[in-house]
């Protein structure tokens, strides 16, 4: 099980931002990995933007991650954002388990 996580950094509306893109399978086998890569930013106080793209897979666990670090970077007053881009049959399995919602409380979910 893969996963790819690329750090760059860009200049935004709120000046320099971290972005995280990341990419393949984000499940239960892959979450220690994940977090050692989220951890690195988690305390920055440049804003993080997080994209997600090429999804394969997607559990739970993944979610709970990254509705964690953003109550994390909020407690601290750390701007958090997450976008991502889902294939239709994803995005229609997460819909009808109502996983969508987690989403929704990160910020935006677009599918194809």
């Amino acid at each position: 099980m893969e996963f790819q996580v690329l750090h760059s950094i860009f200049s935004g509306d709120d000046g320099q931002c971290n972005l995280l893109e990341i990419s393949g399978e984000l499940v239960l086998q892959n979450i220690r990995p994940l977090l050692a890569e989220l951890e690195k930013v988690a305390d920055e106080p440049k804003p993080l933007h997080i994209r997600l793209r090429e999804i394969q897979t997607l559990d739970t666990a993944f979610c709970q991650l990254l509705i964690s670090l953003r109550a994390k970077r909020i407690s601290k007053n750390l701007k958090t954002n997450v976008d991502a881009e889902l294939a239709s049959d994803l995005y229609s399995l997460m819909r009808n388990n109502d996983l969508d919602k987690l989403f929704d409380q990160l910020s935006s979910i677009e599918h194809e």
